[in-house]
């Protein structure tokens, strides 16, 4: 467990401590470019599961998705890798991938690579198909502004399946 350095590193810490975990919600420098993101931190603490990134949802359906993810691994559901599940987000399914570019998660996941005192940890990216027309990012059809609003942190060759 890292050391708290000042207020908001201890307050984030005993956040943690008395939910179980966190969701940290980070609103880009430049939202033409970049994308709103929610990621997790606590989960694999307390559950052994993964921490979970979801990019391109506002702030209370990111915020609602991470906690439900953490709520459902926490009581004990487990969830494959390129697997659709319903019940995240209304009525549309949600994927999860693991084996992330490691390097491109952590570039996200600032205060969960701290909280790990920079030791490896699991973590998910949990993709979203364009809410109009139901496609994900990898399929045809799937609107430019879908796709540019989820990086995918995993490599292509993941997606074969789907």
């Amino acid at each position: 467990m890292p050391v708290a350095s000042n207020p908001a590193d201890q307050k984030f810490l005993d956040d943690v401590e008395k939910f179980g975990w966190v969701v940290r919600i980070i609103h880009p420098d430049d939202p033409e470019t970049e994308p709103m993101f929610h990621y997790s931190c606590g989960i694999f603490r307390r559950t052994g599961k993964p921490e979970i990134i979801v990019f391109g949802l506002p702030s209370d359906i990111g915020h609602f998705l991470v906690n439900e993810y953490g709520d459902r691994v926490a009581a004990g559901e487990s969830f494959l890798p390129g697997e659709r599940y319903e019940g995240f987000v209304g009525n549309w399914p949600v994927i999860f991938f693991d084996n992330l570019d490691q390097t491109a998660a952590l570039q996200h996941l600032t205060w969960t690579d701290w909280y790990y005192d920079r030791k490896v940890f699991p973590i998910v990216q949990c993709v979203l198909p364009d809410p109009v027309n139901g496609k994900f990012p990898w399929e045809e059809g799937c609107s430019e502004h879908a796709r540019r609003s989820q990086p995918l942190l995993f490599p292509d060759s993941r997606i074969a399946k789907n």
